[in-house]
């Protein structure tokens, strides 16, 4: 969909593909909370909003504008212009957007101020944009929605549920959000690339009477969940569309899913097997799928520069486990690294229980939950007894039946000891 497309955007079916940063990533409640905004506003049938694969983004045809983009980029010099000493002072050393968005919070003033700051360079940009063209199109610039139209869109997410707020969009929040979890339910589809919304004929829903299907009712009857890719019986190739249109998506050949890591992996770790070890982790990282930390291990303690390129990295949320840090060639690509060999579905590293330069909060060796949810009942004090090694677990994954991870029992250290 394209800013000026104004045929697409009255059409009763929308697909629109990102590259899957953190403003796209389907997965996030606040990303599920403004799509609904936006199938509410547009009165759409189906909702269909797709994200390319971590560092996939080359696939998505939006993205391809990219190389004509720095044409446009070549032999320009950028500066902005200077604030007043106080403005100045506040976004020193603040080298990540998110460093900055929490000194607005501080200082809304600093808000107008950055932005005629900006305003020259970002004029400047546009210009040469726009004498650009892409298949004989010129290339428009969109103009960036204001404070009091943001707000205005929000207010189509009050038609799920009036209790969200603007401000709250954590997944704590959203899950108490009753009404908009009923209506997820019963009208979507998320998975880790993929989420859809579609309406439905039921007499009984609230939503669909007072915004019934657009599309002719033999036509909607027949619409269907985008599917998700399937394998073939050989298990060396994926099915055709037509062959799985219509049935309930499924994740069961997502790559990624997967337990066992490719053979790739288990090469970069075995080549990188005197780094990986506890004297050289350097902190860790999140996964954006699954949530859980993995340990970043380097030779020697970071210096600024490696630390401000990890933070752009976490800043950009793209990070899954078993994914590199830096793509290769990049010149930190064999000196900071994280296991490639792990899946969403591994545990917490024993590293990061371990580490010895790093001391890292108590999480959920299965899960990753934080210290407020582990356990410590008579049965863990119990093993601490007997074992030197004793990961935390959380009270979910206890229920669930999951093993506490326990190693070396504690009369092998003490005979190791004499």
């Amino acid at each position: 969909m394209h800013c000026s497309d104004t045929d697409n955007i009255t059409k009763p079916i929308l697909v629109v593909v990102s590259d899957g940063g953190p403003d796209h990533r389907v997965t996030f409640g606040s990303v599920k909370v403004a799509s609904l905004a936006l199938f509410h506003s547009l009165n759409l049938d189906m909702l269909v909003c797709v994200r390319t694969c971590p560092y996939q983004s080359w696939q998505n045809v939006a993205e391809r504008i990219m190389s004509t983009l720095n044409l446009a980029l070549q032999n320009v010099s950028l500066e902005r212009s200077s604030m007043i000493h106080e403005y100045e002072c506040a976004v020193l050393h603040k080298n990540t957007l998110t460093d900055i968005r929490a000194e607005i919070v501080k200082h809304p003033e600093l808000e107008e101020g950055l932005k005629d700051s900006m305003a020259a360079p970002m004029t400047l940009i546009g210009g040469r944009f726009q004498r650009m063209k892409i298949k004989d199109k010129n290339i428009i610039i969109g103009v960036p929605a204001t404070t009091d139209e943001i707000e205005e869109q929000f207010q189509h997410v009050h038609m799920f549920d009036p209790l969200i707020s603007r401000k709250d969009h954590s997944a704590k929040s959203l899950r108490q959000a009753a009404s908009l979890q009923e209506f997820l339910k019963e009208h979507s589809h998320s998975s880790h690339y993929v989420f859809q919304v579609k309406k439905c004929t039921l007499s009984t829903c609230h939503y669909c009477v007072q915004n019934p299907p657009r599309l002719p009712a033999d036509e909607f009857s027949k619409l269907s969940f985008l599917p998700l890719p399937l394998m073939d019986e050989s298990k060396e190739h994926y099915q055709v569309f037509d062959s799985v249109y219509g049935q309930l998506p499924s994740e069961i050949d997502r790559p990624s899913r997967s337990a066992e890591p490719l053979p790739e992996a288990k090469q970069h770790d075995s080549e990188h097997k005197a780094l990986i070890v506890a004297g050289k982790v350097r902190g860790c990282i999140e996964c954006t799928e699954c949530s859980k930390n993995r340990c970043i291990f380097s030779q020697s303690v970071l210096n600024i520069a490696e630390e401000l390129e990890l933070s752009r990295i976490k800043e950009s949320k793209l990070y899954t486990c078993g994914s590199v840090l830096f793509l290769p060639g990049n010149k930190y690509a064999d000196t900071i690294i994280v296991r490639e060999v792990l899946t969403c579905n591994s545990t917490i590293e024993a590293h990061y229980f371990s580490s010895k330069s790093v001391s890292f909060p108590p999480i959920c060796s299965h899960c990753g939950l934080s210290e407020e949810t582990l356990v410590d009942d008579e049965e863990i004090k119990e093993l601490k007894q007997t074992y030197a090694i004793v990961h935390p677990i959380c009270f979910l994954c206890k229920t669930e039946g999951k093993k506490i991870v326990c190693k070396k029992p504690s009369n092998v250290v003490k005979r190791r000891r004499t």
